[in-house]
């Protein structure tokens, strides 16, 4: 019988490698954006990007349902269940992506009115990108009810080869492309095109995986749809959340300080990697998590998540460890000395508040699998309006750190409810604040302590001679391995 262990590694490994491909993105674009186009013209395509994504906020949840609801069908080998879910989540999209691409067209025809700073040349390149970026991933977004039908079968190969490859070929093609133009029309068709081609590959590679897979609205029924909207409901209140966080950060910068758009972008876009690493871990616990909970089997999902969360702690502490202890030197190297000046605090603040927030996620993926999270909806709620409140004070008088500092100060007030407000409360996942505070972030803090205090002994200077520095570093990591060492000796729960 599969291990459940062996199934969330698999998968996470395909999340992680689907990250590589965008961390890649994220890495090569903006120094070649950024040598090619001027501050300004940078500042207009990174809000591009941003304002074009909101139409992604409007799949509520859709696809995570689909995941969750085609694992337990499978589980029971019900395929008309199965159909009768991928159908109504199909549809749901293509409403979905209509009104996407209609908020963003209003958002367009706002441009002028938002960004009043903004060079008035870069108005109608701006506008016009946006329409064309808001209708491709119009397009494309029925087609992630098939990243959910991978998700659901525990193949997350598939999304990963799509999402990934689509992302570094059409980073290629951008590359290509402003050598020879700066218009922001021309690259935006790139990206928004290669994103819908990699939908289009989900939908021929789950036609082949699943050949008697029906898409039909007859298939809709008020079983399906009352199911899939309940479950929606609050994942779209989590993920309208979601976006106070984190979807307007770059608009409310360039509201108020369009030239420090350009530095928050690079700041952003270096802290996805952080984000993505521990995401990649955590979304891949919430079909396998269905299938436990469609057997009735609660009794684990507390340890399973407390487990998960001490691997996040893990990697998230040494992660924020070396951008806090590199962080001006890897900006300096990629994106030039005058970004690396303006983007240096802004980084360590949104660091900081990534970290803190994706200790939270495998809290919230085992809601989400064990359908508990619309019990949990005042948490997402309550960082996201902290967040933007936050961030429109602080953005106004600070300018973009200001912002971060509302990310920071939000995310901090999320995983408090966590603690304080929703595990006492939902006994369906057995997880006390208390265990989850001291065994699962706190322990294995202190076990990496030695490893990060050798590490910046070794590389500070703060040590005189090679051999100092380099007995410092083995020593601490060597500590830390055997303090760590429990840790990964766990016997893995079986599906």
């Amino acid at each position: 019988m599969q291990r459940l262990s062996h199934t969330v590694i698999k998968n996470g490994i395909f999340n992680i490698i689907r990250l590589g491909a965008s961390a890649a993105v994220a890495l090569v674009l903006p120094p070649t954006l950024i040598h090619h186009l001027d501050r300004d013209q940078f500042a207009a395509w990174a809000l591009l990007l941003q304002i074009a994504a909101y139409a992604n906020f409007l799949d509520f949840g859709l696809q995570t349902a689909v995941a969750r609801f085609v694992a337990q069908a499978m589980e029971r080998g019900d395929a008309e269940e199965r159909d009768g879910y991928i159908s109504t989540a199909f549809f749901l999209l293509i409403g979905a992506a209509a009104l996407g691409f209609s908020v963003v067209c209003g958002m367009a025809w706002l441009v002028p009115y938002m960004f009043k700073q903004a060079p008035q040349l870069l108005i109608p390149e701006l506008r016009e990108g946006l329409i064309l970026m808001a209708a491709l991933s119009a397009l494309a977004l029925p087609t992630s009810a098939f990243a959910g039908v991978f998700v659901g079968l525990h193949k997350n190969e598939y999304p990963a080869l799509a999402n990934g490859g689509s992302r570094l070929i059409g980073a290629a093609l951008v590359i290509l492309a402003v050598q020879r133009t700066h218009s922001l029309v021309v690259i935006a068709g790139l990206v928004g095109g290669m994103n819908l081609i990699g939908g289009l590959f989900l939908y021929t590679q789950a036609r082949k995986i699943l050949p008697s897979m029906l898409l039909s609205l007859r298939l809709i029924s008020r079983r399906y749809l009352r199911t899939m909207t309940q479950f929606c409901a609050g994942l779209s209140v989590m993920s309208f959340a979601m976006f106070l966080v984190g979807g307007l950060d770059l608009t409310i910068v360039g509201y108020f300080r369009f030239s420090g758009v350009a530095y928050y972008s690079v700041a952003s876009n270096l802290v996805l990697i952080l984000s993505g690493l521990a995401s990649a871990a955590t979304s891949a616990m919430i079909a396998p998590i269905a299938t436990i909970h469609a057997r009735g089997e609660y009794r684990r999902l507390g340890e399973i998540v407390l487990r998960t969360t001490r691997y996040v702690t893990i990697l998230v502490v040494f992660t924020s460890f070396l951008f806090f202890l590199f962080g001006a030197r890897i900006l300096t190297l990629w994106v030039g000395p005058v970004y690396a000046l303006n983007s240096q605090n802004i980084l360590y603040v949104l660091v900081l508040a990534t970290a803190i927030r994706m200790l939270g996620g495998p809290y919230s993926a085992a809601l989400i699998g064990a359908g508990e999270h619309v019990r949990a909806l005042f948490s997402p709620i309550f960082e996201g309006v902290l967040n933007l409140v936050v961030s429109l004070i602080a953005g106004y008088y600070l300018g973009p750190i200001g912002v971060a500092i509302g990310t920071l100060v939000g995310a901090a007030g999320g995983i408090a409810l966590h603690l304080f407000y929703n595990m006492p409360r939902i006994l369906q996942i057995q997880v006390s604040g208390r265990d989850f505070l001291f065994r699962s972030v706190l322990q294995p803090g202190f076990q990496l302590f030695p490893a990060l205090a050798g590490i910046y002994f070794g590389v500070s200077g703060q040590l005189p001679g090679m051999t100092w520095r380099s007995l410092s570093v083995l020593g601490g990591v060597v500590l830390s391995g055997f303090l760590l060492k429990p840790n990964f000796q766990l016997h893995p729960a079986k599906v």
